[in-house]
């Protein structure tokens, strides 16, 4: 290999694959300005780690103690509307009734409040994820989800 082809690649530390340095991500931290790990393989350690987190009950983010604290104080909440029958909003909020409120004002439909599960707003990322089949393309938002 050569000088400058040695130069604009960079060997992946999950897949050991010599790739483009536009396939990882910048880090200023490191030696050479890029990630240990492709993007690849990046999003699927984050995916991997997401979903153990889950399936432990733990939070998704630990590399902000202050925004998991903050997140863990979030409530997940689960709301319908009156306008169409089968579609569910899943968010998060401090305040789930205050974020009814906020929803029905702005919008011509009744909200309900289906389910609400303290503390556990860290889970929505995860939720959203997982309900991605489901999700409602149409529309503003995306946190709205089709009943499969």
């Amino acid at each position: 290999m050569s000088q400058a082809s040695q130069e604009d690649t960079k060997n992946c530390k999950d897949c050991s694959m010599f790739k483009g340095l536009g396939e990882f991500h910048v880090c200023r931290s490191s030696a050479d300005g890029r990630q240990r790990y492709c993007k690849e393989c990046l999003r699927k350690r984050v995916y991997e780690n997401r979903q153990t987190r889950a399936e432990r009950g733990e939070p998704d983010s630990s590399s902000e103690s202050e925004e998991a604290t903050r997140e863990s104080a979030q409530h997940l909440y689960v709301m319908t509307n009156s306008r169409i029958a089968g579609e569910y909003k899943i968010g998060r909020s401090k305040s789930v009734q205050q974020r009814r409120s906020d929803l029905q004002e702005s919008q011509n439909f009744q909200v309900k409040i289906v389910a609400t599960f303290p503390g556990a707003g860290w889970a929505e990322g995860s939720v959203h994820d997982r309900l991605a089949f489901a999700r409602v393309r149409a529309g503003p938002g995306r946190e709205w989800f089709a009943a499969p």
